[in-house]
C-alpha cells in the first residue's frame, strides 16, 4: 500500500547555464547548495527515492536524495545527502497540519576547505481552507547548521510565517 518512486539523473551543464531541472522548479524540497564561485564544467549524477502511504488517520512520506556535482576546471566533487520524513494527521477534512523533519550532510571537496555542513530542520505547518479556492496557511520552523571545520557556516534559525492563497485559475 506504499507509493514508491526511484529516479536517477546523471546530466552535465555549464555552470553558467545551470541545469533544467533547475529552471523548471523540480527542485528537490532539501536541494544542496550551490558554491560556485566561477564558471565551470559540472557533472551532477543524482538519486532520489521516495515513499507514500495514506494510514487511515495519518499519512506519512519520505523522501532522500544524494547528489554527486563533479566539476571539471576546478577539479573537485561536492557531495550531498539528505532526508526528509513528514507526517500529516487527518483531524478535520479543511485542516492539514504537517510535522516535518529533513537532515542533509554536505561536503564541499577536500581542496576547497569548507568542511562538511550538516543541517537539521523541524517544522510545522498548517493549511485551512476557509472556502473552495481560498487557504489560510501558517508554519513556524528551526533550522541549525553545524560545520567542525570552519566555524562561519555555522547557524541557528528560527522562521514564523503566515499567508493567505487564493486559487482562482
Amino acid at each position: 500500500a506504499h507509493n514508491l518512486s526511484l529516479k536517477y539523473n546523471q546530466s552535465i551543464s555549464d555552470t553558467s547555464i545551470g541545469f533544467a531541472d533547475d529552471e523548471s522548479g523540480n527542485a528537490i524540497e532539501t536541494d544542496p547548495t550551490q558554491e560556485v564561485a566561477q564558471t565551470d564544467i559540472e557533472t551532477r549524477d543524482r538519486v532520489t527515492l521516495r515513499a507514500d502511504r495514506d494510514m487511515g488517520a495519518f499519512t506519512y512520506d519520505l523522501s532522500a536524495i544524494y547528489q554527486e556535482s563533479d566539476y571539471k576546471v576546478r577539479d573537485y566533487v561536492e557531495r550531498y545527502r539528505g532526508l526528509i520524513i513528514g507526517v500529516q494527521p487527518k483531524l478535520y477534512s479543511r485542516l492539514t497540519p504537517r510535522i516535518e523533519y529533513s537532515f542533509s550532510r554536505e561536503s564541499f571537496g577536500l581542496s576547497r576547505g569548507l568542511g562538511k555542513d550538516l543541517t537539521h530542520r523541524a517544522l510545522l505547518s498548517v493549511d485551512y481552507q476557509l472556502s473552495e479556492k481560498l487557504y489560510l496557511d501558517g508554519f513556524t520552523s528551526y533550522t541549525t547548521r553545524k560545520n567542525k571545520d570552519v566555524e562561519l557556516r555555522e547557524y541557528d534559525e528560527f522562521e514564523i510565517g503566515l499567508g493567505v492563497r487564493w486559487e482562482f485559475l
